[in-house]
């Protein structure tokens, strides 16, 4: 797939022209989540494996054959749906960035659960939920805390799934 195939934005067209598709990518974990990852922290490239955090920056476009006046006949199903990739850009992050992230995620998954990270092969780990007595023991820790500051990193490349 090439960034031209999909409805991305112009102003993410030109951030991310130059920039290579990244390959050999598994997710470490998300921090973000609306009807699919919209952010966190991957590990990527063959050689030397990267960290980088990816952004969402095109949720992908729902097709809907109905709806878009193509022959019914010819869905699967009568209400066939399906949904474009999702195209991320990625940060290099910053060791205090980094650092941060990690120990912020470590506690979501003590306090919360692990239902948002991913194992060394990038799959879901275990969809395991913390008894909610102990979720506030994250929340009221970093409910306030700003989000992360991608203004002064560098995008190595973007990622689409």
């Amino acid at each position: 797939m090439s960034l031209g195939q999909v409805n991305i934005s112009s102003e993410w067209k030109d951030l991310l022209r130059d920039k290579q598709q990244l390959e050999s990518v598994s997710w470490l974990w998300h921090s973000d989540y609306y009807d699919g990852r919209l952010s966190g922290m991957i590990e990527y490239g063959f050689e030397e494996r990267r960290i980088g955090w990816a952004k969402n920056v095109y949720y992908g476009d729902l097709v809907c054959f109905i709806d878009c006046g193509q022959d019914i006949d010819k869905c699967d199903e009568l209400n066939h749906i399906e949904w474009t990739p999702r195209v991320y850009a990625v940060y290099a992050l910053f060791d205090e960035q980094y650092d941060f992230e990690a120990h912020k995620h470590r506690e979501f998954e003590k306090y919360v659960g692990l239902h948002c990270s991913y194992d060394k092969d990038g799959k879901p780990k275990a969809s395991s939920c913390k008894t909610s007595a102990t979720h506030h023991l994250f929340y009221d820790k970093y409910r306030e805390a700003a989000g992360l500051d991608l203004s002064k990193n560098e995008i190595v490349g973007w990622i689409w799934r």
